[in-house]
């Protein structure tokens, strides 16, 4: 699946900054990004995907329930 049909509304740079600055993102942001991951992407996208599983994993992101 295509990264452009999973973030329709903002690109994943987008995305990445709203979610690290609010320093939370939903059980939805969450699957999204973990489709994005098995899609086909940039050098760019996958070190974001990459860096934004890094920062779920170690705490520095929450994810929370809506």
């Amino acid at each position: 699946m295509d990264s452009e049909l999973i973030f329709s509304q903002y690109s994943l740079t987008e995305q990445f900054c709203d979610i690290y600055n609010a320093g939370r993102m939903t059980k939805a942001d969450l699957k999204r990004w973990e489709l994005a991951r098995n899609s086909a992407l940039s050098d760019e996208e996958a070190s974001l995907v990459t860096r934004l599983f890094h920062a779920v994993k170690r705490g520095w992101l929450k994810v929370i329930e809506v």
